[in-house]
């Protein structure tokens, strides 16, 4: 059976595969913006809290909160509502189960896991050793291993809470959301254009307001310019990289009814990713837009490989793919 084939394990609301409805879009749309706007309220009031905390009391914490901008108060505040009102929003989608969200399915948590993060740090290991065979990045002099272990460490445990957070918000909710108003690859399309289009925050350059006194009003302005900064920070490489991250988390767990093997896959580029970043370094800037920088995300390598990863994940039905890749395939055969 197709991956694009419709699944009712995925559909919202509806008991019918053949059922679409928009629902789970206006759901969305109150989530999104509603998050917006507590945090255009709430940052403001943040920020001049974090003021008069580090003018009557200050410490090491409010020495590093008063350096941040009014937008990184906003954009961690709107997660933060986001987070904490998904209760609500799994309630008003009947994502009340663990089965229903994709923790618990027909093989163990760890197998999924286990063999999705192997996956994503081997693709990363791939990617780093063509980035030092061509010279586009190197390791750092002065490495030891307990520098290398502790990094390690802290990276997976910095991946782990990204991927359980976002691929809980964008593949348990948001793309079932999509997936029961459109076909299913029309959903993993948009979800996966949404995924990429909420990681391009405010651009630094329009803030100007007075920092040390910021209103509601300036909040406001946040949240406006966070919705349409994209229009002012846009680039197509790494928009359509992060389009493609999207679109390959999502037919994952399309194909595995896993949220777990979402979140393995995640974690461990997401691991890698960050590890790599305390241990390499770019030698040359002009080599970055081909091969990549030690950031990884970017490149035409990346998308390169992202490109290829897309395509194996979409192509597992077909018998050759499937004949070496079955062990990470779902089975399907249980779709009403």
């Amino acid at each position: 059976m197709s991956v694009f084939s419709r699944d009712r394990f995925h559909i919202l609301f509806y008991p019918k595969v053949h059922r679409y409805g928009w629902k789970g879009l206006k759901i969305l749309l109150i989530w999104f913006f509603g998050s917006l706007v507590a945090a255009a309220i709430l940052s403001p009031l943040a920020y001049q809290f974090t003021l008069w905390w580090h003018a009557h009391s200050p410490n090491d914490l409010t020495s590093y909160l008063v350096e941040k901008s009014l937008p990184d108060y906003f954009d961690r505040l709107r997660w933060l509502v986001a987070l904490a009102t998904i209760p609500w929003v799994l309630f008003q989608c009947g994502l009340v189960s663990s089965r229903k969200l994709g923790f618990k399915s027909r093989l163990p948590f760890y197998h999924y896991f286990g063999w999705y993060f192997f996956l994503g740090m081997a693709s990363i290991a791939g990617l780093i050793a063509l980035q030092q065979m061509v010279g586009a990045s190197t390791f750092r002099e002065g490495l030891t291993t307990g520098f290398v272990l502790n990094k390690i460490l802290i990276s997976f445990l910095a991946a782990l809470l990204v991927a359980l957070g976002e691929e809980l918000v964008f593949r348990a909710v948001v793309f079932r959301m999509f997936y029961t108003a459109f076909v299913p690859v029309v959903s993993v399309v948009l979800s996966a254009l949404f995924f990429a289009y909420l990681h391009f925050d405010m651009p630094a350059h329009m803030w100007a307001p007075d920092t040390q006194n910021p209103s509601i009003a300036d909040g406001f302005y946040v949240a406006l310019w966070t919705v349409f900064g994209v229009t002012q920070s846009f680039s197509p490489l790494l928009f359509l990289n992060l389009a493609l991250v999207g679109y390959i988390l999502a037919v994952v767990f399309m194909r595995t009814r896993s949220l777990w093997a979402s979140i393995g896959l995640h974690a461990g580029w997401v691991t890698l990713i960050l590890s790599y970043s305390h241990f390499g370094e770019t030698p040359s800037v002009d080599s970055s837009l081909w091969w990549g920088s030690h950031r990884l995300a970017d490149g035409f390598l990346c998308l390169g490989f992202l490109l290829l990863t897309a395509w194996v994940v979409t192509a597992l039905e077909h018998p050759r793919a499937r004949s070496w890749l079955k062990v990470y395939s779902s089975d399907v055969s249980t779709n009403s």
